[in-house]
C-alpha cells in the first residue's frame, strides 16, 4: 500500500486490516469504514448522531450538527450513507480513531506521517 498516513487495525498482536491514504481524513475515513462494515462500528455507537463532546457530531446520518444549526464544516462520507466529521488536528483523528476500534474491541497503531 501507499500513502504516507497507515492505520493498522489490530486485534491483540495481529494486523487484521492496513489502510493507507495521502490524507489524514480519507485514512480516517478509510479506517472508519473498515470498522462499521467489518465490525458493527454503527451498531455500538447508536443513537446516532454519535456526540463524544458537547456539541459536535463525529457519525451522524446526515452531515449536520445535532444544534440544527450546523453543517458539518469538512467531513467525509461514509458508507450506508453516514457522515463523519473530519475538521479536527492529526492528534484528535488519531484518538477518534483508536476509540472507535476500542469500541469494537480492537486496537489501532499509527504509521508514516502520523
Amino acid at each position: 500500500m501507499t500513502g504516507e498516513y497507515v492505520i493498522k487495525i489490530m486485534n491483540a498482536d495481529t494486523a487484521i486490516a492496513t489502510l493507507a491514504d495521502d490524507n489524514q481524513s480519507d485514512a480516517m475515513a478509510e479506517a472508519t469504514d473498515y470498522l462499521i462494515e467489518n465490525h458493527d462500528l454503527i451498531s455500538v455507537l447508536e443513537p446516532l448522531p454519535y456526540v463524544p463532546g458537547r456539541k459536535n457530531a463525529l457519525i451522524n446520518d446526515q452531515p449536520v450538527h445535532p444544534d440544527g444549526k450546523g453543517e458539518m464544516r469538512t467531513y467525509r462520507e461514509l458508507t450506508n450513507g453516514y457522515y463523519l466529521f473530519t475538521s479536527f488536528n492529526k492528534k484528535d483523528k488519531k484518538r477518534h480513531v483508536q476509540r472507535f476500534a476500542e469500541r469494537c474491541g480492537l486496537e489501532v497503531e499509527f504509521e508514516g506521517g502520523w
